[in-house]
């Protein structure tokens, strides 16, 4: 970190290290939305949020739409008008929760999971063009430190610095 605020002290370099990580994750997350829009929504037809809670749904398997909205940092409303718009093309599904009635999950159909591996030519564009550069052992090691970092992300509420 550079600038007066480091220079005097107010931020300690190790402290200004993981500041500067911080930015360039936040600058990762919000420009990967390109390619994403670009190359894999394009290809499908459907919009950079309907795809987001493809890959989710996908991923993860049946979820509620507050849960989408957690997970990918979706508002309510987006999530909401772009499930519309999924249970319009068939590829979503209303699913049960036989522990809670009140809860409405949602599923890929068998339309929507062939939709989801649909998108696997265009996701493997993307990977290729942002992960190309790094080798195998590069990959592994982003792999096991960004698990590290959604692990924590899920942990938020109960262990972050506010409750500590």
């Amino acid at each position: 970190m550079t600038g007066k605020a480091g220079e005097e002290g107010l931020i300690t370099a190790k402290a200004g290290e993981s500041i500067n990580l911080l930015v360039q994750l936040l600058k990762l997350a919000s420009l990967i939305h390109r390619p994403m829009r670009d190359v894999v929504a394009e290809a499908s037809g459907a919009t950079p949020d309907e795809i987001k809670i493809i890959m989710c749904l996908g991923g993860e398997g049946a979820m509620a739409g507050h849960d989408i909205t957690d997970l990918m940092a979706i508002p309510p409303m987006n999530v909401s008008r772009a499930l519309a718009s999924l249970q319009k093309r068939g590829w979503v599904e209303n699913a049960l929760d036989s522990n809670d009635k009140r809860r409405k999950p949602v599923q890929l159909s068998d339309q929507g999971r062939s939709a989801f591996q649909a998108l696997a030519p265009a996701l493997s564009n993307v990977a290729t063009h942002l992960l190309g550069t790094l080798n195998t052992g590069e990959k592994k090691s982003l792999e096991k430190s960004v698990s590290k970092i959604m692990g924590r992300l899920e942990a938020w509420p109960a262990e972050g610095p506010q409750n500590r």
